[in-house]
């Protein structure tokens, strides 16, 4: 539909149009006026016809002109907006169908995809895309954002999804209550959550887009014991990296394991993990983030 509201580019190209039709017309009428009737009416005829045929030529560049320039103006919705639109509003009809677990749409979900728990979204959400594996197509994080203690953006994900090879989508992240998962940037993550009341673990991960999942690349492990219960609970630090971390699975005493770094050391390496992998910057701070509105 041509854009007619007042004082816009289309407005001003037809009155000018417009204004030049008439213009034309009234000098005809008035060469008529003034006394030239001794010119044959043939004479006339053909005046009138060139200034109509003249004036239809005008007026139909015209509106060529103008749809031409209002399909140039009009912002087109983006490739990625289109790629994951299907799963946006269907995930957004599942909050507020107070569903509890999402896994995709219906016949457009990866069995790889996991479940992320709606109980997260209550309180809102944003999303935003991002390539973060260099492939050329966008993955989708949703997120909750908000400002911290120390005037901080933080970025805490609750979903990470792909789309593959068969136009199926794959959440493959989730977050969860006690639980944090933050992007480091060029496809590596941080996720931590609480194994119970004595134990917690936190993970550096890489993003591998042809299994459509994450591998650990670090893991961190605290462990407490509380010998006395008047007394503040003992620390138990542990850190494993390489092959170590690729294949962990928490046995009841990741402190006893020596292929595992612990107290000082592990946590100073932890540390300086974090620091590495997030140098490059996350690209979240410059993204263009939309809220998701429920209800």
């Amino acid at each position: 539909m041509i854009n007619l509201k007042k004082n816009t580019p289309a407005v001003k190209v037809l009155s000018t149009a417009l204004c030049l039709t008439m213009g034309l017309s009234l000098a005809a009428c008035s060469k008529d006026s003034k006394g030239d009737r001794d010119d044959d009416e043939e004479e006339t005829e053909q005046v009138e016809e060139t200034i109509i045929e003249t004036t239809e030529t005008e007026m139909e560049f015209t509106i060529e002109t103008i749809v031409e320039e209002t399909a140039e103006t009009e912002a087109p919705v983006s490739d990625s907006q289109a790629l994951y639109q299907d799963f946006l509003d269907d995930f957004t009809a599942a909050v507020n169908s107070n569903e509890m677990w999402y896994s995709g749409p219906e016949g457009r979900t990866s069995s790889l995809s996991v479940e992320m728990p709606l109980d997260e979204f209550y309180g809102g959400c944003s999303y935003t895309f991002l390539d973060i594996d260099n492939d050329g197509t966008d993955e989708l994080f949703i997120a909750e954002i908000y400002t911290n203690s120390e005037g901080v953006t933080e970025y805490n994900l609750k979903g990470a999804i792909d789309i593959d090879a068969d136009g199926n989508y794959v959440i493959f992240r989730a977050g969860w209550s006690r639980s944090r998962f933050d992007y480091l940037g060029n496809g590596y993550f941080h996720t931590g959550g609480s194994g119970g009341a004595s134990l917690a673990f936190a993970s550096i991960e890489q993003y591998d887009p042809s299994t459509y999942s994450l591998s650990t690349v670090a893991e961190y492990v605290i462990e407490s014991i509380e010998p006395d219960p008047s007394e503040l609970p003992i620390m138990f630090y542990s850190l494993f990296e390489g092959d170590a971390a690729a294949n962990f699975e928490y046995d009841g005493d990741s402190y006893g394991n020596p292929n595992a770094l612990h107290d000082e050391a592990a946590t100073e390496r932890w540390e300086q993990l974090q620091a590495e992998y997030s140098a490059g910057g996350t690209g979240l701070e410059n993204a263009v983030w939309t809220e998701i509105l429920f209800g």
